[in-house]
């Protein structure tokens, strides 16, 4: 069975000769300025069936899934631009995987497009734990830091914090082409956002979130920064 990774322009498909990892050999189904990635999988692990009880499954698809995305992050390394394909794309030949993109076509030509010399990059930003001092010979000091913390938990940040995730979050989206909120207020979760960024905008990225640290932590904060990614977020679940 042939297993669809992603998608690059036809013209600019890189050398995948290196790939070594599930769905060796990778190569390159071409069809109207796309071509997609595909490599061999064994039919009985990946047939519809086999997908279905994956799916139910969270701890048997984790291994699936990051197979799917090493292959995607490869191709995405050596790609002017790559849109990845949603996990389970599979495909009896390369005649039906070309169908798939020619059905696909108007979508993914925009979206190659877009991507092309685009990063995704990914912000959370979360709540520290507090530095209470407990002491436990005071009577209901415990009582006081489990509330304080339940505060905490209900995202009950003071003006102060809020303005810092928020000036933070305006200025990776002054870098960016396009954002989407991912997650907030999830219990020590303030906020977290994918950014679709131009390369030549990475540095300023990383550049702005080392410079909000000492900010966001004097206000109970801290920000972890994470890419560059493919621009799964940015897909709109292309399958």
């Amino acid at each position: 069975m042939r297993y669809l990774f992603c998608v690059v322009p036809s013209d600019a498909v890189p050398d995948l000769s290196a790939w070594r990892g599930d769905g060796a050999p990778l190569r390159a189904v071409t069809t109207d300025g796309m071509a997609g990635i595909v490599g061999e999988v064994d039919d009985a692990r990946f047939d519809p069936e086999a997908l279905a009880r994956l799916t139910a499954d969270v701890a048997a698809l984790a291994p699936y899934a990051r197979a799917h995305q090493e292959v995607v992050q490869f191709v995405f390394e050596r790609a002017t631009a790559v849109v990845p394909m949603s996990f389970g794309s599979v495909h009896r030949s390369d005649d039906d995987a070309a169908r798939t993109l020619e059905a696909e076509r108007g979508r993914v030509t925009t979206l190659l497009r877009r991507f092309r010399g685009m990063q995704e990059w990914g912000l959370r930003i979360a709540r520290r734990r507090a530095r209470v001092a407990v002491d436990a010979a005071v009577p209901g000091a415990g009582k006081a830091y489990l509330a304080g913390r339940r505060r905490e938990l209900r995202g009950e940040l003071g003006a102060d914090a809020s303005a810092a995730a928020d000036e933070l979050d305006r200025r990776l989206a002054a870098t960016s082409v396009a954002r989407r909120v991912l997650d907030e207020d999830a219990g020590d979760l303030a906020l977290r956002v994918a950014y679709l960024v131009p390369l030549e905008r990475a540095g300023d990225l990383k550049r702005a979130v080392l410079e909000s640290g000492e900010g966001l932590e004097s206000v109970g904060l801290a920000a972890e920064l994470s890419g560059p990614w493919p621009p799964y977020s940015f897909a709109g679940g292309v399958s």
